[in-house]
Order: structure tokens, then sequence, then C-alpha cells
């Protein structure tokens, strides 16, 4: 019919084409002058992707630092994100976090970035599944108008961000683990370091004290006046423990019976730049022992009280013991009894311990030992039962005098 007619086509594959022309023949036989065709595009295929990276270098990352993840396409994408921003969910730990689509439309890399956050954790970021990359409500398509195929590599495998990229997500902020001396602590020695413990290895640079002066600077701070002033060290925390411990020395022995408090600041962070969650500091402190005692202390009953034995324990405590003919603790048990008396290192009487046969007999201290738990051993002899029975052979009246051991805890018992 003469005016405009439709031509159909067979089903021609993707490809470009050009140099095309167009010749109809009506029913006579008679035929057109060719007809030019503009080059067309034939597109029906959706695009896929092939690779997923990141333009980061591979190493740790802590909180608050950026991630760039790139999806990488068998074609240009084109995206369109005014409804919804695409985005890729990554494993990072208890919470799962996003990375949100930021740039690459008209190219066939996609860049999404994810920034760290506090809690997460990864010994190599990776994402969660294969249908991690989604549009979300927005489009992802080629040039073509075909909706992309999203679907990832699967983690682990070829292609996929934790196989291209070695990154390591560290999103928990180190703690405070242990103070010494400990919050409460007394009778410190006044030349002892002290030292904290953090949960995990730490960025030496970042733990310091002050070493110029009796301000308060630094990240390890130590006060006996609530941090008006400071302690000034020695030289900067010495390391231990795989960088978990730190010990500050002071310049010069600390003062007699003092109480002092320890500071952690939020300074310190770990080797990914990891702040302490929040400052630690002790509530009580500690306090050093007492000045050493000089001079004379006396005291006695109205009978015969005699002393043989002395020892020192590592706090400076004083024990005492001998025999007594009369009531040092209140009471006399037997003829002659055995006395143990402790002193403070400032010459303080702490308790006083008497021991005795309660059968009349006479019971003699002469030597007392301490050991490192503070436990007192005395040693003597008995010519009665100071542990219920007696040992030696027994003749009219009494029996052969005894060795005795008697051990007593730091509090007398």
């Amino acid at each position: 019919s003469i005016g405009t007619n439709s031509i159909s086509f067979g089903t021609l594959s993707d490809a470009s084409y050009s140099n095309c022309t167009i010749t109809v023949t009506d029913s006579a036989g008679n035929a057109s002058t060719a007809l030019s065709v503009n080059t067309f595009v034939i597109d029906i295929t959706a695009p896929t992707v092939s690779s997923v990276s990141s333009s980061n270098t591979d190493g740790y990352f802590g909180i608050g630092d950026n991630v760039t993840i790139t999806v990488t396409a068998n074609e240009n994408l084109y995206v369109n994100n005014s409804s919804g921003n695409p985005r890729i969910q990554l494993e990072t730990g208890t919470n799962d976090q996003y990375a949100n689509y930021v740039g690459g439309s008209s190219t066939g890399t996609l860049s999404f970035l994810y920034t760290v956050q506090s809690g997460d954790n990864s010994s190599d970021l990776d994402y969660k599944a294969t249908d991690s990359l989604s549009a979300n409500s927005g489009t992802i398509r080629d040039n073509a108008t075909n909706n992309a195929t999203l679907t990832l590599p699967s983690p682990g495998a070829t292609g996929s961000l934790g196989v291209n990229k070695a990154i390591s997500i560290d999103g928990i902020a180190p703690t405070f683990s242990s103070v010494y001396p400990t919050d409460n602590q007394s009778n410190v020695s006044r030349s002892d370091n002290m030292s904290v413990t953090f949960s995990e290895a730490m960025d030496n640079t970042s733990v310091t004290t002050n070493t110029a002066n009796t301000s308060c600077s630094g990240s390890i701070q130590v006060s006996s006046d609530n941090f008006n002033t400071c302690v000034q060290m020695s030289s900067a925390p010495t390391a231990s423990n795989s960088n978990k411990s730190f010990a500050v020395d002071p310049s010069s022995n600390l003062s007699y019976s003092t109480t002092y408090k320890m500071r952690v600041t939020t300074g310190v962070r770990d080797n990914v730049g990891n702040t302490l969650s929040s400052q630690y500091q002790t509530t009580i402190g500690f306090t050093t022992h007492d000045a050493p005692w000089a001079g004379t202390q006396q005291f006695g009953t109205t009978l015969d009280d005699v002393g043989q034995g002395i020892a020192v324990d590592s706090s400076g405590n004083i024990y005492v013991t001998g025999h007594t003919k009369g009531a040092l603790d209140g009471s006399i048990i037997g003829g002659e009894d055995i006395f143990l008396v402790k002193y403070t290192a400032s010459g303080g009487r702490q308790w006083t311990k008497q021991l005795g046969s309660p059968t009349g007999h006479d019971d003699l201290g002469y030597g007392v030992g301490v050991d490192s738990s503070g436990n007192a051993y005395v040693a003597g002899y008995t010519v009665g039962a100071v542990d219920g029975s007696n040992k030696g052979v027994n003749s009219p009246g009494y029996g052969k005098s005894d060795i005795f051991l008697v051990k007593y805890n730091s509090s007398g018992t």
C-alpha cells in the first residue's frame, strides 16, 4: 500500500550493526532504491559482576577509618540513586555494616564506602554473601537499560574481596586490665615501680609519662594530691608482655605513709589507633609504708617477761617471741608461757599471742621466723603439754622437756 509501512526482522544477536541498507520489492518485482540505516546496537544481556576489591592498601583499620570497596563489572554501569542508594553488606562481626555507593556511574567500576564502627571486627574483610550487593530501591543498569545481575563471587572464592585484598578490621577499643599497686593496697615500698596492663598490644609511642617536672602530663600519671601535681618519672614507660604492660619508675623514692592515685588517660591507643574507651583512675589509691621506726618499745607485766627472738617481714613488721610469767594478752595459762607480739614497721603494737600448758608447766619461746606470706613460726621447748600431751618420758610430777613449733598467720591466728 502507498504510505508508511513497517518491516519486521528476525531476531538479531547482541552486536553493533553498521553499513546496513534496506531494499524492498513490490508484488510486480520492482525493487526500491536501497535505504541506508544508521548504525544501531542490539543489547538485551544483563551486565554481571566480575570482581570485588578495594582501593585501600592491605593493612589494619580502626574505628573511624574509611575503606573503599570497588565492584567491577563486564561493562559500564549506570547508577540512579535518586530513590535509594545501592550498598554492599559486609561481614564485620556481631553487627554487619554496609558499604554505601559513592561513585563510578558510567564506568566499569563502582565504588562503595565503609567506615569502621566501634565493635566491628574482621581478620580478613569480606562481604556477607553472594547476594550482599543490593540496588536498595535505586537502579544499576547498562547503557541499554538492562538491570545488572548483582550476584557477587562467593566470599572467600576467586574474585571476592577477601581473596583480592588483606584488610583487617579492628573496631574493638582497648580497655584497662590491671594496675600495680592495686587500688587500696597498703604498705607499698617507696621504691616500687608502678605498672599498667591493657587488654591488647598498644602503640608504645602513645604510652607516655612526665619525666621533666611535677606537672600532670603524659598518659600514665601518679599523684598524691588529686592530680594537682604528679610524680616525676625517671624515664619513659617500659613495655613488656608484648606491649600490653607498661611500667613507670619514679625519679626518686615516694614519700612515707602517703596515698597515691594512678590515672591512665584516653591518650593511649592500640596499634590501629583505637583509643582507650574511657579514662581510668584508681578510686582509693595505694599507700606507702610507714617511716622506719627508731626508738624503744617496752611492755610487760608485774612478773618476769623475757624476749628471746626477733624477726622482720618484707613489709617491715616486727615479731618478738620469748616467755612470760604474767598475762601479756590478758590471761596466764601455765607456770611460764610462750608469747609472740607483732609490731608495725613504725613500732605500733598490732597484737599479742600467749600460749602455754594448762598444767602449770613452763613453756619457753626462743626463736621466731617469718615466711613470704607473713606467717610466723615460733620454736622453743616445753615441759608441759602445749599441744595436749607431753612427748617425753614421764618422771614423778613432770615429764622431760619437749621441742615445740607453732605457726601463726599474719593476723595472729
